[in-house]
């Protein structure tokens, strides 16, 4: 469900398909017993999806999150998924210290455009 508002989101920016994604995916973690890949892979689509709701602080904590869980489970893949979420990183966001933090910590990288 939620990976169908997400695409709907895609297609339809302005309206509230974004919003009833991320609940989708709330909702989804909250009743099942998942584990880390299925839990990383949850928390980066709730990253687009925050991407999409110009929710810097949710797409940072979810986008790092998932990575970790992901990197955690060893899984590349969801590493893969998780570079390409950060490469689509809006322009506006680039300056700021916490994607900044992500690009180093997490994809050990110097994000370009980040300014002290």
């Amino acid at each position: 469900e939620g990976k169908a508002y997400l695409d709907l989101a895609q297609h339809y920016p302005s309206s509230d398909y974004y919003k009833k994604a991320f609940e989708a995916f709330t909702r989804s973690a909250e009743v099942q017993s998942v584990g880390d890949l299925s839990t990383s892979e949850t928390m980066l689509n709730q990253a687009e999806v925050a991407r999409g709701l110009d929710d810097l602080e949710r797409y940072e904590s979810c986008l790092r999150e998932g990575t970790l869980k992901g990197l955690a489970a060893g899984s590349q893949k969801r590493y893969n998924e998780a570079y390409s979420i950060f490469q689509q990183t809006p322009k506006k966001w680039l300056s700021e210290k916490r994607i900044h933090d992500v690009a180093v910590e997490v994809f050990h990288s110097e994000q370009k455009g980040y300014k002290q």
